[in-house]
């Protein structure tokens, strides 16, 4: 699989906001920096801690649904290692955007696989 392909998959898999179904896509460790910190997945339970803060706030703000509306820019670093940019919207059940923001996502081959290492949220380009 292509890094571009399993971010596609990562992406429907959050959109279930079942952890077990998304967190299988992440490295570990893996690093999630945003505007207001940076958040380090050191170990299962870390990751966990991570991913239930932004399960909360993603069911509070009623998320259903990403796009990407100009796709996304995939660049390879290294033959086991890919960059991958864009925006993201995301939507609520109503179809209303609740949110907009770009993504920023190192990538890293292991085995066969795919992963995410870095995941950095910031203002739309």
């Amino acid at each position: 699989m292509t890094p571009e392909e399993t971010f596609t998959k990562y992406l429907k898999a959050f959109e279930t906001l079942e952890p077990s179904k998304f967190t299988p896509y992440y490295h570990s460790p893996f690093m999630l920096v945003t505007p207001i910190g940076v958040f380090t997945g050191i170990n299962e339970e870390a990751t966990d801690a991570i991913v239930s803060k932004v399960v909360a706030q993603a069911k509070e703000q009623g998320y259903s649904r990403s796009e990407m509306p100009n796709g996304f820019a995939c660049e390879a670093l290294a033959p086991d290692l890919a960059s991958l940019t864009g925006n993201i919207r995301r939507f609520n059940q109503a179809n209303e955007q609740i949110a907009e923001f770009g993504i920023s996502y190192l990538m890293r081959k292991v085995g066969d696989e795919w992963k995410l290492v870095v995941m950095t949220i910031h203002a739309p380009k």
